[in-house]
């Protein structure tokens, strides 16, 4: 195995990418219909903070996470190297909600797997939801969805929900929207 598509989120510190910290991570691997892949098991980290003094009040409101727990840097570090090499991982097709922020984290923060996120295949729930809206605007005169966080597209959509705020639950949302949207697609 080569290449991957995964749902991927992120929790952190704040917004901006060389300022706040990654304090915690999700890959969930997907199959061809977008569901959790039977064949590689999701990644899931919690880091510590390396700098808890940049943490924004308003992003530690949100997520609630404790900045002093989880692994050392160089600890999950080490731990994710080990899954990319056992799952054979090269490259990564991710999925997510609003993708680019979390690639612009990983990038900064963690090089070693941005560099394996494919800039061609992105796929990300937001956007469809948006070219969606688009779409039965053209058809009905009006949007389908009045907004496009991922909790109210879910909710929106009828999908049972799942922890907010947590990289894991985030991520398998962000897939189970894309692929709600995608089927939907046909429909308008």
């Amino acid at each position: 195995m080569s290449a991957i598509v995964a749902a991927i989120d992120i929790e952190t510190t704040g917004l901006d990418p060389l300022y706040h910290d990654i304090i915690e991570l999700a890959i969930q691997p997907l199959d061809d219909e977008f569901e959790p892949s039977e064949d590689i098991p999701p990644f899931v980290a919690r880091i510590k903070a390396r700098r808890p003094q940049n943490a924004s009040r308003k992003a530690m409101e949100v997520n609630r996470l404790d900045l002093n727990e989880g692994e050392e840097y160089h600890e999950f570090l080490a731990r994710l190297l080990a899954w990319l090499e056992e799952y054979r991982v090269e490259k990564i097709d991710a999925l997510g909600q609003n993708v680019d922020f979390d690639r612009s984290f990983i990038s900064a923060q963690i090089p070693e797997l941005g560099r394996l996120l494919g800039h061609r295949y992105l796929r990300d729930s937001q956007r469809l939801a948006c070219a969606y809206n688009d779409l039965t605007r053209l058809k009905t005169g009006k949007p389908a969805f009045e907004n496009l966080g991922l909790s109210d597209l879910r909710k929106t959509l009828g999908i049972e929900g799942s922890q907010e705020h947590r990289a894991l639950d985030d991520a398998l949302d962000a897939a189970r929207v894309y692929k709600a949207l995608l089927e939907r697609i046909d429909t308008i």
